[in-house]
């Protein structure tokens, strides 16, 4: 798809959302401070049918905002620091409802319609898309400044289906990651997986904070299934029990 069309298309992701928000200084906020990034945009490029759309801001202060106009909404307190202590709450969404939230992590708060409010990363898109793990994914769309930036390797890599690992502070999340994307027909060098195992090794994924933290980047619907269940878990994990259950709750 042309940048042009995506724009297009995005713009109309965008304006739907935010005519579900009934707060009209909250609506005007977020419009102002409002961030697509991440694998839309990809899939986008490759003139497929996005999975969800990932949505940032640049104002922390916007962020909790919207933590509080969605607690509201379902009648649960979203700070920061209540989800830090309860780090998955599952919704039940009410027949009709669009873009209600189903799901919150203390990372994000998804939403029906294929939305995902990220919480945990605010900034910029050059500052947000630093956290990303793969330089494909390094993409993002500002709808105030009505500016896609495309970043300089995405087009070569979608056209060789290869991906490069940059980093990440949740070196476990992007190993699981490249589960998905193998899965879609990419290919991954030894070298690029060995970054991934060089990250991982210096985790102490015995520590259970640790390993809760690492473990809900991956796809918040499935591990913070996982999560809830980790709380019943002494301090120190038990991997059997653990690989268990991450094949009961996401599939082998």
């Amino acid at each position: 798809m042309r940048e042009k069309k995506i724009i297009e298309k995005l713009n109309n992701i965008v304006r739907n959302f935010l005519n579900s928000i009934t707060d009209k200084n909250l609506k005007e906020n977020m419009s102002k401070n409002l961030i697509i990034s991440g694998g839309a945009i990809v899939s986008l490029i490759q003139n497929k049918k996005p999975n969800d759309y990932d949505i940032y801001f640049k104002n922390k202060e916007v962020v909790e905002k919207i933590r509080k106009y969605y607690g509201k909404l379902i009648g649960k307190k979203l700070s920061y620091e209540k989800l830090a202590n309860s780090i998955a709450i599952r919704v039940n969404k009410p027949k009709d409802k669009k873009y209600y939230p189903i799901f919150v992590t203390n990372n994000a708060i998804t939403l029906s319609n294929k939305i995902q409010l990220i919480t945990k990363f605010v900034g910029t898109g050059d500052k947000i898309v630093e956290n990303f793990d793969f330089e494909h994914l390094k993409n993002w769309f500002d709808y105030d400044k009505q500016e896609l930036i495309i970043g300089k390797e995405t087009y070569k890599l979608i056209s060789q289906k290869r991906f490069v690992y940059t980093g990440s502070k949740y070196s476990l999340s992007a190993f699981f990651r490249v589960r998905k994307f193998l899965k879609r027909g990419w290919n991954i060098e030894a070298g690029e997986m060995l970054k991934i195992a060089w990250e991982i090794n210096q985790l102490d994924l015995t520590n259970i904070d640790v390993l809760k933290e690492q473990l809900v980047g991956v796809d918040s619907l499935y591990f913070g299934r996982l999560v809830n269940r980790l709380k019943k878990f002494d301090e120190k994990v038990n991997y059997t029990k653990i690989c268990k259950l991450i094949d009961e709750i996401w599939g082998s």
